[in-house]
């Protein structure tokens, strides 16, 4: 071995010597430089004294669908994200919630490490069931605080939206070009008087726009509209969506690149090619009925009636 690469060796079991040490003993040491008898050859140890990252955090309904929204009462969890820092990192040791505000007396609960998908991202700590207390609507305050083996500590704050309120239908329209004939680039749209919990209407929908198909279905006594995931085979669970008119297709016509987004309390849905059926013009004004499926709630898990919604007057020609 070389005089060189012996001095290099000697310099690694000095900084090996201290990780053992720090690890030991607890303590998190200044940063290590040895130089061998080549100028060339500097080994440096740089220690752990960031704490992790600890984001985003979020509150959300045990059923793992919308955060950030939970009703008075309900069964909850809390979601987290940590990241150790470190060249290198020391490691996770604890992380834990304080819900105080949610919960009385939970300050310190624990969050398990994993892979925990809720509202359209995934965690990797989540903690166990709690249960919110008798609260009032508004917003309620709690932090998350990550602890790593270096002992660096760091602490997230968040909030959740208490919710007791059940959201209701509020409006529902079609219009486009040619009144009457649906048409690429119409739209379909459903109002309510909260946001609703996409993920209750289909499992993999965050609100953002996703491709859909929309299929008018011929039926005696009003031809249906029913909105199916971009493979064809979930439907969006709607309920029934009667347009209120017989004349729209003869059997099923379906557009199948649309779209749907959902911003606020608005549910758009905008008709795309292509085209599967014939298209046909409508021979006069109809009315549209929502008859909206039981299990639809708001993120809160506030259920939507099931109780039929007309469409608002005036009565004109839909699409």
């Amino acid at each position: 071995m070389t005089r060189s690469r012996r001095a290099k060796w000697v310099a690694l079991v000095s900084v090996a010597a201290i990780a053992i040490a720090s690890a030991t003993i607890g303590a998190t040491q200044g940063a290590f430089a040895g130089q061998t008898s080549n100028g060339n050859n500097i080994i440096t140890a740089v220690p752990d004294w960031r704490g992790p990252t600890v984001s985003p955090i979020a509150i959300g309904k045990n059923t793992g669908n919308a955060t950030g929204f939970i009703k008075p009462s309900s069964v909850y969890r809390v979601y987290a994200n940590v990241t150790d820092l470190g060249t290198p990192p020391s490691g996770t040791s604890t992380v834990t919630a304080n819900v105080s505000n949610v919960t009385a007396g939970q300050t310190a609960v624990p969050l398990v490490a994993g892979t925990w998908p809720a509202g359209g991202q995934t965690y990797n700590y989540r903690s166990g069931t709690l249960t919110a207390g008798a609260l009032g609507n508004g917003l309620q305050s709690f932090t998350v605080t990550a602890t790593d083996v270096a002992t660096n500590v760091t602490t997230a704050n968040g909030n959740v939206t208490i919710d007791n309120v059940a959201p209701a239908p509020s409006d529902m329209s079609a219009t486009g070009g040619i009144s009457g004939r649906p048409e690429v680039g119409d739209v379909f749209a459903l109002t309510t008087t909260d946001t609703l919990d996409t993920f209750s209407l289909l499992s993999t929908w965050n609100g953002s726009a996703t491709a859909v198909q929309v299929r008018f279905v011929n039926q005696a006594g009003g031809d249906l509209l029913q909105v199916w995931n971009s493979a064809g085979t979930t439907q969006v669970a709607f309920g029934t969506i009667d347009l209120g008119r017989t004349d729209f297709t003869t059997t099923t016509l379906s557009f199948n690149g649309s779209t749907m987004t959902q911003t606020n309390g608005v549910i758009n849905v905008v008709l795309g090619g292509p085209i599967v059926g014939t298209v046909t013009t409508v021979g006069g004004k109809g009315k549209m009925d929502w008859t909206p499926a039981a299990g639809i709630t708001d993120r809160a898990g506030n259920a939507l009636p099931t109780a039929s919604f007309n469409e608002p007057n005036p009565n004109d020609e839909d699409f």
